[in-house]
């Protein structure tokens, strides 16, 4: 046993895997309820509608639940730059290019081996190309370096991450130095940014510098993903209050939040010409209703005790698997929710039920690449 892995043995935080584990169901349950509502029944609308929202707002502070983890375990940077970078980006870069290749390639596959174009659409629900050729999948192949598509959609978290891995060591001589002072002044200014895409909504549309011209208005650097980012790094501190404290706090506050952001939602959604801006605005991750949510959650589950050595070894094993199972777990959606379709289930029922059959089958998948050599490069 190597000197790296006997510290990493030591510093190990049970309750860190836990969020990690709400995490990727959330984002599974969220494109779970995406492959449903492609397919939406032609009875009981108000009842599938009902649930979908509902189960569409328990998704939304997973990727900032990610976020916040990230934060939490690697900030500040104790290593050089190139270091960090070549241990960090190689870990994911290289899952990323393959399994986007795969997700790809996979329509031009599927329809060379089967004519029915079906079998295409229960795989990828929302791809419209009625002839799909190599051609196409060359096409989506050389844009990975530069965007996604709609077969490759939930690997756009891995272009934020990049980029916050690059912003990482550089911002950590200032996170090591900075003052608690200085933390709740650039934590403050973060939250504030989170209510401008409402302020754009509903009352003007630029502020605090913004024009046709100029997007990046005042708190622009303070915005986005980097305040998850940041609020990670220093969230140890409240390890200070007391257990019912937070759960006094968080547990209220989790519940308010979920109720605002699923009647914004359903109150966008109630505009027939609602644009797909609109629909997701209440959804966005940087808005203070999501915060609101992932910071409830991120406390509550710091307070699990983790106990039981299996528990402990499951977790550890979740943990080595959860980005594998993040590249992996869309390919399963389709089949599986057409599998659990043909049993009838109601909606309430079937959106969890095919989350965590895909989180058990993409997790077991996962788990027997990682037996294979090289697997690293296909797992992370």
């Amino acid at each position: 046993m190597n000197k790296e892995t006997i510290l990493n043995q030591r510093n190990y935080i049970p309750w860190i895997d836990v969020v990690r584990a709400i995490a990727i169901l959330g984002v599974i349950l969220c494109h779970v309820v995406d492959t449903a509502m492609a397919f939406p029944p032609k009875s009981d609308i108000v009842s599938f509608t009902f649930w979908t929202e509902i189960f569409k707002t328990l998704s939304r502070p997973s990727v900032a639940l990610f976020v916040l983890i990230t934060g939490f375990l690697l900030l500040p940077v104790n290593t050089d730059s190139i270091s960090f970078y070549r241990k960090r980006l190689t870990r994911i870069i290289y899952p990323f290019i393959i399994w986007s290749v795969i997700y790809n390639l996979l329509p031009w596959v599927l329809s060379f081996l089967h004519d029915d174009l079906s079998v295409v659409k229960i795989v990828f629900p929302y791809y419209e190309n009625q002839n799909p050729s190599l051609s196409d999948s060359l096409m989506g192949i050389a844009t990975i370096p530069f965007t996604f598509n709609i077969l490759t959609y939930p690997l756009w978290y891995v272009y934020m991450l990049v980029g916050l891995y690059f912003m990482m060591p550089i911002i950590s001589p200032w996170i090591k130095k900075a003052s608690e002072k200085e933390y709740k002044i650039v934590l403050i200014l973060w939250i504030i940014s989170l209510f401008i895409p409402y302020v754009h909504t509903f009352c003007i549309p630029y502020i605090f510098g913004e024009a046709e011209w100029n997007e990046f208005g005042m708190l622009y650097y303070f915005s986005g993903f980097s305040g998850y980012l940041l609020a990670g790094s220093i969230i140890k501190t409240s390890e200070k209050i007391p257990l019912k404290t937070k759960l006094w706090l968080s547990l209220p506050l989790f519940c308010i939040a979920t109720w605002g952001t699923y009647e914004g939602y359903h109150f966008m959604m109630s505009n027939p010409e609602v644009t797909p801006e609109g629909m997701e605005l209440f959804f966005m991750f940087c808005t203070p209703n999501v915060m609101a949510m992932t910071f409830a959650i991120f406390a509550m589950a710091s307070r699990v005790h983790v106990a039981s050595e299996k528990m402990i070894r499951i977790l550890k094993t979740l943990s080595a698997c959860g980005f594998g199972i993040y590249m992996v777990h869309y390919l399963f959606i389709g089949p599986i929710d057409f599998f659990l379709k043909q049993m009838s289930f109601p909606i309430w029922l079937h959106i969890p039920v095919c989350t965590i059959a895909v989180f058990a089958v993409a997790w077991v998948f996962i788990y027997c690449i990682k037996k294979m050599p090289f697997s690293k490069y296909i797992t992370g």
